[in-house]
C-alpha cells in the first residue's frame, strides 16, 4: 500500500490522497480484533474520501469512520479509568447512601458525608479536565507500548484525542464537514496512531530530520508537539541543533518535569553560543518551571549554573525569591565554579543571599562553611591585597559582618555563639552545626588574612565596628582578633600603636554577655603581659567601666540568704575572668568572689565550657538541650521554661507536633537537676502557660519521685502546685493528660502521707467528678473500652483509694 511521509500531516495543504501508512497497517493489525477494527474503519474514510462522488454526504460518513476509528484504538486500552461517567456515578452512588441514611436513621454519620464530599470533589474535577478518561486510555497505550510512563508534554500531547474525538462525535451526531475539515481530520488521527503504534526504529529517520533543520517552522515545531512517545522526546532532544525551536515549541515540550527533563540537553548545547539568550528564558518562564515543582527548579538552576557569570543576574533573584535548600545547594555549586578573576560585587551579594537563608545554613552545615571559605578566599586571592578600585575585599568584608549581624538578631543563636568557649578551635574546613559560629570564624579569618597583609586594624574591623551592635559578640569578635593578630601587629610600631588605642577601647566591653568565654580570658592575660606601662592606668580603668561597680554588703546579704538561687550576670562574669584580671581591677570585687567561692568554690584558671557536651542535639525540632540547660543555669528554671514555651520549632510546622517536641525537651531539662525544679513549682508551671508543657513538667518530677530521686518532703507542695493548674474542662488530648498527670500526683503524695492542706477538699471533690465522668455510660461513640482506657477517671479512682486508704483513713475518721 503506497504511504505518506510521516509528519505530511503538517503540510499546509491537504494531500488530494487518502492513504494510511503501511507501518500504521502492521502496527493495527498486531493490537488485535480492536485494532483490526480501527484500521478497516480509516481504510473506509480514505476510500470515501478518494472517491467523494459514490455517496451522497461523503464527508459525513468518512468522519463518522474515523469516529469509530477512534473507540476502537481506546478499546484496546480498555473502559476501567476514571472520568467523568465514573465520577458522576460515584456521586450518585454517595449521595443515595445519604438519602436512606436520613429517611431511616433522621441523621447522617461524618463517614457517610465525607464519602459524598471526596466523590464531588472529583466530579468538579473531572468536569474541569474534560476528556481525562481519554488521556488515561491514550498514557496506558503508551506504557505497553513504550514501558515507560508520559511526561507531561506527551500528556499535553495526548489530550489531542479527546478534541478528535469531539470533532468527530460532533459530525455522528448532525453537525456538517466539509472536504478540507474530514481531510485534515483524516491526518490528524492517522498521525495520532502512527505516533502512539509506530516504534521508534521505523520513526529515527523522520526524528533525526527534524533536529537537523537549521531553520525550523511552525508546522515541525507542531509535528515535535504532537509526539505521545517519551522516546521520542528524548531522542529528539539529543540532535535538535536549531536555536528556533526554543521560540517555536511550546512551554510544555521545553520545560523541565520534577524527575526528568528531554529539553535539558539541548538547552546546554545552545549555552555555548548563546548563555544571555537560556538565562533570559529560564526567568522570563521561572513561574512556570517552579509550579512544575522543586525537583524542575532545582534541574532548571542546574543548567543555568553551566552559564558562568552571565547566570549571575538570575541567580541572585533566585536567591532572594526561592530560597529552598535545594536551589542554594546548587548555586552554591555554581559559586565555587566561577573564576577567582571573574568574581564580581554581585558574585558576592549571591553568596550573602545564600549564607542568609536559615532554610539552608540551619541543614547545610557544612555546604555554608565552604561557602564562607570561598568569600574569604576571594577577599584577597592568593595573599594579594586588593586596593585601588579593586574594592571587592572591602565589599566581602561587609558582607560577612552584615550577615553576621543578621543572624545575632535571633537570641537562640547568640546563646549558641556563647556556648563556644573558643573561637580558635573552629575551622571553616570543618565547620561546626551552628552557623552563626561559623560566620564569626570567617569574619576573623578575613580580618587575620588582613593584619597579615598590613591592613591597618581599624580598617580591618570596620565592618565588625560599623555593622553589628555594641554587644558582648562585638566586644568577643574585636577581643579574639587583636588576639590573633598581635604577632603581625605588634611587630611595627605603627601598628602596635593603633593596636594598643583599639585594645583599650575593647577593654571598655569586656562586662557584657553571660558566660565569658576562654579567649576573651585570653585576651585579657595578653593585655596584662604586654601592657606599656604608660598604657596600664588607662587600661584599668576601661576594665573597671567594663565591668561595672560591684555590689554593696546589703546586696550580697540578700543574694546570699536567698541561696541558692541563680549567680547575678556581672557577678558571674567578674567570677570566671577574675584569674586574668589585674589587681587594681580585681580588688573592689573581692567581697563578692569570697562570698561566690565559699559557695562554689574557686573559679578555673581558665573559664571552662558552660555545656561540656559537644554533639548536637536534633530531636526535639530542632531544639538545642545545649542551650536550654545553660538558660537553666543562669536564668533559673522559670526563666528557661518561659523561653520553651516561646521558642519557634523550626522542624514542625504543625503547633502540636511543635508542642510535643517542647515538651520532650522540657522533660529532659527537669531530669537533669531535679531539685531546682521542684523548688518553685507553681511559678514553673505558669511560665509554662499551656497544658501540654504543665504536664510534661510535673510529669518528670512524678516519674523522679516513684525512682526515689525527689525528696519526698515536696511532694505535698508539688501535689498542691499541679492541683491548681487543674484544666476546668477536658478539652482536647493535652488537657486530659494533665489531668491524668495531676491524678497521678496526687496519688503519690497521698501514699507518701503528704497532706494537701486547706485544698485536700477539694481535690478529693474534682477526682469524684472524674471518676463520675469516667463511668458514665459513653453512648456517643462506637469504641466506649477504647476511651475509657484513655480517660483519667481510672487513675482518679486510684487516686481516691490512696487518699482513703487504711493509714490515713484512721486520721479522717468518718468524715470523708
Amino acid at each position: 500500500m503506497s504511504s505518506l511521509p510521516l509528519g505530511s500531516e503538517q503540510a499546509g495543504v491537504a494531500p488530494a490522497v487518502c492513504v494510511v501508512r503501511s507501518e500504521l497497517v502492521s502496527a493495527l493489525q498486531a493490537q488485535g480484533a480492536h485494532g483490526q477494527r480501527a484500521l478497516s474503519l480509516l481504510l473506509d474514510s480514505a476510500q470515501i474520501m478518494n472517491a467523494p462522488a459514490v455517496f451522497q454526504a461523503p464527508y459525513e460518513v468518512a468522519q463518522s469512520c474515523l469516529r469509530g476509528a477512534l473507540d476502537s484504538v481506546l478499546k484496546i486500552a480498555g473502559e476501567d479509568f476514571p472520568g467523568l461517567r465514573s465520577a458522576t456515578e460515584a456521586v450518585t452512588k454517595a449521595a443515595g447512601a445519604v438519602a436512606v441514611a436520613w429517611r431511616h436513621r433522621g441523621g447522617v454519620e461524618a463517614g457517610d458525608l465525607d464519602v459524598l464530599v471526596g466523590a464531588v470533589d472529583q466530579l468538579r474535577a473531572e468536569q474541569e479536565n474534560r476528556g481525562g478518561v481519554r488521556t488515561r486510555q491514550i498514557g496506558h497505550l503508551v506504557l505497553e507500548q513504550t514501558r515507560q510512563e508520559m511526561g507531561l508534554a506527551e500528556t499535553e500531547a495526548a489530550r489531542r484525542w479527546s478534541a478528535f474525538y469531539s470533532a468527530a462525535s460532533g459530525v455522528l451526531h448532525g453537525s456538517s464537514s466539509g472536504a478540507s475539515e474530514a481531510r485534515h481530520q483524516f491526518y490528524d488521527v492517522t498521525a495520532a496512531m502512527e505516533h502512539l503504534f509506530l516504534g521508534l526504529p521505523e520513526r529515527a529517520d523522520r526524528l533525526r530530520e527534524l533536529a537537523r533543520l537549521d531553520a525550523p517552522v511552525e508546522q515541525d515545531a507542531d509535528e515535535v508537539a504532537r509526539m505521545t512517545d517519551p522516546r521520542a522526546g528524548v531522542y529528539f532532544f539529543q540532535a535538535a541543533v536549531s536555536g528556533r525551536w526554543l521560540d517555536l515549541l511550546p512551554l510544555s515540550r521545553l520545560l523541565p518535569e520534577e524527575q526528568r527533563w528531554p529539553a535539558g540537553q539541548y538547552l546546554r548545547r545552545l549555552l555555548a553560543d548563546e548563555p544571555e539568550r537560556v538565562c533570559a528564558w529560564v526567568e522570563e518562564n521561572l513561574d512556570a518551571v517552579c509550579a512544575r515543582g522543586p525537583g524542575a527548579l532545582s534541574q532548571a538552576v542546574g543548567v543555568v549554573s553551566e552559564t558562568g557569570m552571565a547566570a549571575c543576574a538570575l541567580l541572585a533573584g533566585l536567591v532572594r525569591a526561592q530560597p529552598e535548600r535545594f536551589v542554594l545547594i546548587r548555586v552554591a555549586d555554581w559559586a565555587r565554579d566561577v573564576p577567582v578573576a571573574e568574581r564580581t560585587g554581585l558574585w558576592v551579594r549571591v553568596l550573602e543571599g545564600i549564607v542568609r537563608a536559615r532554610t539552608f545554613t540551619a541543614h547545610e552545615s557544612w555546604e555554608s562553611g565552604q561557602v564562607l571559605r570561598e568569600l574569604v578566599d576571594t577577599a584577597h586571592p592568593g595573599g594579594r591585597l586588593r586596593t585601588g578600585k579593586d574594592r571587592l575585599g572591602v565589599i566581602i568584608r561587609s558582607a560577612l559582618a552584615d550577615v553576621l549581624a543578621d543572624h545575632l538578631n535571633d537570641e537562640s543563636a547568640g546563646l549558641q555563639a556563647e556556648l563556644v568557649n573558643e573561637l580558635g578551635t573552629i575551622t571553616l574546613t570543618d565547620p561546626p552545626r551552628v552557623i552563626v559560629v561559623t560566620l564569626m570564624r570567617a569574619v576573623l579569618d578575613l580580618a587575620l588574612a588582613e593584619a597579615q597583609l598590613g591592613v591597618p586594624v581599624g580598617q580591618r574591623l570596620r565592618g565588625v565596628h560599623g555593622k553589628l551592635p555594641a554587644t558582648e559578640h562585638r566586644a568577643r569578635l574585636v577581643a579574639v582578633h587583636l588576639t590573633e593578630s598581635w604577632p603581625h601587629d605588634s611587630q611595627r610600631a605603627e601598628a602596635a600603636a593603633e593596636w594598643w588605642r583599639t585594645a583599650v577601647d575593647a577593654a571598655r566591653e569586656v562586662g557584657g554577655g553571660t558566660w565569658p568565654s576562654a579567649d576573651l580570658a585570653d585576651f585579657l592575660a595578653l593585655l596584662d603581659a604586654h601592657c606599656p606601662q604608660e598604657l596600664r592606668a588607662q587600661l584599668e580603668a576601661a576594665l573597671g567601666e567594663g565591668l561595672g561597680a560591684p555590689p554593696d554588703v546589703a546586696q550580697m546579704r540578700a543574694w546570699a540568704d536567698a541561696f541558692p538561687g541563680p549567680v547575678p550576670r556581672r557577678w558571674r562574669v567578674v567570677r570566671r575572668l577574675s584569674p586574668v584580671l589585674p589587681e587594681p581591677v580585681r580588688g573592689p570585687w573581692e567581697p563578692v568572689l569570697a562570698l561566690l567561692e565559699e559557695k562554689y568554690g574557686a573559679p578555673p584558671g581558665r573559664p571552662e565550657p558552660v555545656v561540656r557536651t559537644t554533639s548536637w542535639v536534633e530531636a526535639y525540632g530542632g531544639l538545642s538541650v545545649e542551650v536550654f540547660s545553660a538558660r537553666v543555669q543562669a536564668d533559673g528554671a522559670v526563666a528557661a521554661v518561659a523561653a520553651l514555651a516561646a521558642a519557634r520549632v523550626a522542624d514542625d510546622d504543625d503547633d502540636a507536633d511543635a508542642d510535643a517536641d517542647r515538651a520532650g525537651l522540657l522533660g529532659e531539662l527537669v531530669a537533669q537537676d531535679l531539685q531546682a525544679w521542684a523548688v518553685d513549682p507553681a511559678a514553673v508551671a505558669a511560665a509554662a502557660a499551656r497544658p501540654v508543657l504543665q504536664a510534661a513538667y510535673f510529669n518528670a518530677l512524678h516519674h523522679a519521685a516513684g525512682k526515689g530521686m525527689l525528696d519526698p518532703g515536696v511532694l505535698g507542695a508539688l501535689a498542691e502546685a499541679a492541683f491548681a493548674f487543674r484544666p476546668r474542662e477536658a478539652d482536647g488530648p493535652q488537657a486530659v493528660q494533665l489531668q491524668l498527670v495531676i491524678s497521678n500526683l496526687l496519688h503519690r503524695a497521698w501514699d507518701s502521707g503528704a497532706s494537701l492542706g486547706a485544698v485536700e477538699a477539694d481535690a478529693v471533690a474534682w477526682l469524684r467528678d472524674l471518676v463520675t465522668g469516667w463511668s458514665t455510660p459513653r453512648l456517643g461513640t462506637s469504641s466506649p473500652l477504647g476511651m475509657a482506657t484513655t480517660a483519667p477517671g481510672g487513675s482518679a479512682l486510684l487516686s481516691l483509694t490512696a487518699w482513703g486508704g487504711p493509714v490515713r483513713g484512721a486520721h479522717r475518721g468518718r468524715s470523708a
